[in-house]
C-alpha cells in the first residue's frame, strides 16, 4: 500500500487532501483540511497518524500539524511554532525525524533548525552552507544526518548537504556544478545509502504547421 499527501486547489477553498493509492483504499480521496489557507508539501509522522505542512508559503509561511484521529477523521491543523532560546524564528518546509521526535527546517540562513515535537527549545546546527531557501530537508533513516538542499543568491539549487544531528561540521554529497543541466526541480528523496532526484532538461520541441483555411 502506498499513499501520497495532494494539493486540491478548485473552487473557492483551498484544502489538503490525500490521495490513498491501492486495492484496499479503492483510490479514493480524504479531505484533511478545510479553509482558504494555502497548505502544501506535507510529511507523515512515522506512526502515520499525524501530517505536517507548510501554510502560506508565499506570504507568511507557517508549520502546521494534523492528527487523524480513532475514528478516521482529521482535526483542524495547530500551527507549529518554533522557538530558539526566547526568539520564536520563521518556519519553512518541515521534516519528521524517524523516531517522529523532532522536526527538521531550514528556517532562515545560519544552518538547519531541529526542534522537539513536544515543545522546548529547538537548535541550530551551524552551517557554512546556504540554508534560506526551503531547504526541503530529509532525515537518513537512523535519524543521524540531515540532508538539504543549499541554493546561491539568486535561488538555483547548488548542492545538497549532509548535516550530522551530532553537530559535526557538515559536508557536500551531491554537487549540481554543470551550467548545462540545472537542477530546477528540487525535490529529492533520501533511501538507503542514495539519493533519489531529477535533473531538469530545458530543452523544448519546435514544430511546424501549414495553416489554412478550409
Amino acid at each position: 500500500m502506498q499513499s501520497r499527501p495532494a494539493i486540491d486547489s478548485t473552487g473557492g477553498d483551498t484544502g489538503l487532501f490525500l490521495t490513498m493509492g491501492g486495492q484496499v483504499f479503492n483510490s479514493s480521496n480524504f479531505q484533511v483540511t478545510t479553509g482558504t489557507d494555502d497548505e502544501r508539501s506535507p510529511d507523515w509522522s512515522p506512526d502515520g497518524e499525524h501530517l505536517i505542512m507548510i501554510a502560506n508559503w508565499g506570504t507568511h509561511p507557517a508549520l502546521h500539524i494534523a492528527a487523524r484521529g480513532p475514528d478516521g477523521k482529521w482535526s483542524a491543523p495547530h500551527p507549529f511554532t518554533i522557538v530558539i532560546g526566547s526568539d520564536t524564528i520563521g518556519t519553512q518546509i518541515g521534516a519528521w525525524s524517524p523516531d517522529g521526535k523532532y522536526i527538521a527546517c531550514g528556517c532562515g540562513p545560519g544552518g538547519l533548525v531541529v526542534a522537539p515535537v513536544n515543545g522546548g527549545s529547538a537548535r541550530r546546527l551551524v552551517s557554512p552552507f546556504p540554508t534560506n531557501g526551503w531547504a526541503f530537508p530529509q532525515w537518513s533513516a537512523d535519524g543521524k544526518i540531515i540532508y538539504h538542499v543549499s541554493e546561491d543568491s539568486t535561488g538555483r539549487a547548488t548542492d545538497v548537504i549532509a548535516v550530522p544531528v551530532s553537530g559535526a561540521a557538515p559536508y557536500v554529497v551531491v554537487r549540481f556544478d554543470d551550467p548545462t543541466r540545472p537542477w530546477h526541480r528540487f525535490g529529492f528523496r533520501v533511501r538507503g545509502s542514495r539519493i533519489y532526484f531529477n535533473l531538469g532538461d530545458l530543452q523544448s520541441d519546435i514544430w511546424v504547421a501549414d495553416v489554412g483555411r478550409k
